[in-house]
This record gives C-alpha cells, structure tokens and sequence, in this order.
C-alpha cells in the first residue's frame, strides 16, 4: 500500500482504516516466518478497540 492508495482504500472502509506495518513484502508476509506477526496482529486486534477494517502493510 502506497500513501496513494490508503485514502482511497479508506472511502470503502466505513468502519476506519488502520495502517499496520509488517515484516516481509506482498507475498512473503503471509508464509513463515512472518505469517506469525501477522497472526498475532489479526487475533490481537480483536481483542483491542481498533477500526472495523485494518490493512496489513508489508515493510
């Protein structure tokens, strides 16, 4: 995700949209060993008040 297309991403998400820096790029973040930073932000934000819709960024 670019700083161009956030906003853009942010008009169809009508519940908010949070920005989450993760380790790996596109494709390597859903694969060991980044898939568990992943995980632990997906079940930790639902136990934490956060916007309805958060977007995983790869770094």
């Amino acid at each position: 995700m670019t700083p161009r297309t956030a906003p853009l991403i942010g008009i169809v998400c009508t519940g908010g949209l949070r920005l989450v820096d993760v380790p790996g790029d596109h494709f390597t973040c859903v694969r060991p060993p980044h898939a568990a930073a992943v995980a632990e932000l997906l079940v930790g934000g639902a136990t934490r008040p956060a916007p309805a819709h958060a977007v995983a960024v790869p770094r």
